[in-house]
Parts: C-alpha cells; sequence; structure tokens
C-alpha cells in the first residue's frame, strides 16, 4: 500500500457499493436527493508524467477537500479509481462543492420514483464520457 493510497483509507471512505445502498435508501424513503459526481480528469496525465503516487496525492488532496467542505450534512464515497459522489439532501450544499479545480463536476437529481439502476447508470455514462 503506498502513502497516498493510505491518506485516502484515514479518511474513512466508503466504496461504490455503499454509494448505491445509501442512495438506494434514499429512494426507498421517498426522499429527494442530489448526488454531485467529481471526476480528477487530471489525475491519468499526473499517473503518466509523475507517478501513481503523485496522482494518488492529488486524488486525497481532492477527497480531502470534499469531506472539509463547509455546509449541509452530505456523504462523500469513492465511485471508481479516479471519482468521487458527494450525496445531499440539499442542493445548496452540492453547489459549494461543485467548483473543484482540475476536475469535472455534475449533479445528478435523486427522484424517489426512479430506478437507482438507471441512476447509476447515469454517473457511470458521465465518467466515461470525461474519460474517452
Amino acid at each position: 500500500m503506498t502513502a497516498a493510497e493510505e491518506r485516502l483509507d484515514e479518511l474513512c471512505l466508503a466504496g461504490r457499493a455503499e454509494a448505491e445502498s445509501a442512495i438506494s435508501w434514499l429512494m426507498c424513503q421517498g426522499r429527494p436527493a442530489f448526488v454531485l459526481t467529481v471526476l480528477a480528469t487530471g489525475v491519468p496525465r499526473i499517473d503518466e508524467q509523475y507517478g501513481y503516487l503523485a496522482g494518488d496525492r492529488v486524488l486525497a488532496a481532492l477527497a480531502r477537500r470534499l469531506t472539509n467542505a463547509a455546509g449541509p450534512p452530505r456523504a462523500l464515497f469513492r465511485w471508481s479509481a479516479t471519482s468521487f459522489l458527494l450525496v445531499s439532501r440539499s442542493l445548496r450544499g452540492i453547489r459549494k462543492a461543485s467548483r473543484v479545480a482540475g476536475a469535472t463536476t455534475a449533479v445528478f437529481s435523486v427522484w424517489p420514483q426512479d430506478q437507482p439502476h438507471a441512476l447509476f447508470d447515469r454517473i457511470d455514462d458521465y465518467i466515461a464520457s470525461r474519460l474517452a
């Protein structure tokens, strides 16, 4: 395990499975919510030029910034290698966190009548389109 991976681990970020469970639970409860997808677009280039340790440092710094942002309560999850999800019941809190240098972001609405897998597919499609 690298030092940067340890930094990410010490943030105690839950992964994709936990994100899917949290979003599914909100949908089952009939609670509208919002998901901010944060994709660290520069990390693959940093990995190539400076090595994975440098890329991991960037990811750890991004996760720390998202975790420490002020605002209404929200949960941060690591969705994939270079992406995070912020789940919040307040759009205001998501907007404050959505301006991230070196990353691309998108806000998705979580509607109770939607199927969870449809939202997960939209998030994955967004990430794939930005990485292409």
